[in-house]
């Protein structure tokens, strides 16, 4: 082989290369929401963090919500509610889902206890619920 040839073919191999991943990052980055309806309540899901805070009506607990279709990606403007209990206190810091399909919600209380948390939407709750604890 040519050795002129090879830094060429070296140069080529890493640029198609850089554009297969890049390619892939644009694939994932525009896997947005679908707009509004449709949602599946099997495939949507709870996450917390953390799962344990003091229970001291200053540590906060964040409750994301994520809303997603049959395909996995999230639904747009749908209102979603947190189940209660009377000692804790939710701030909704974004109750209608957004682009991606979440909604965000922080939690606190001044009152000890492990506590199960669901999320509903259309009078129909989520097939997950998370257990979180304030001490």
């Amino acid at each position: 082989m040519n050795k002129r040839l090879f830094p060429a073919l070296a140069v080529l191999l890493v640029m198609l290369l850089l554009m297969s991943v890049f390619a892939n990052v644009r694939l994932i980055i525009s896997s947005r929401a679908t707009g509004s309806g449709n949602y599946s309540a099997e495939n949507s899901y709870l996450f917390a963090s953390p799962i344990v805070a003091r229970a001291n009506s200053i540590d906060r607990i964040r409750i994301t919500v994520f809303v997603l279709n049959n395909q996995g990606l999230g639904v747009a403007n749908q209102p979603v509610m947190l189940s209660k209990s009377p000692e804790l206190v939710i701030e909704q810091l974004n109750s209608l889902t957004d682009s991606y399909g979440r909604a965000i919600f922080d939690l606190s209380t001044t009152t000890s206890g492990e506590y199960v948390i669901e999320a509903v939407l259309d009078n129909t709750k989520l097939g997950q619920a998370l257990k979180i604890k304030f001490n």
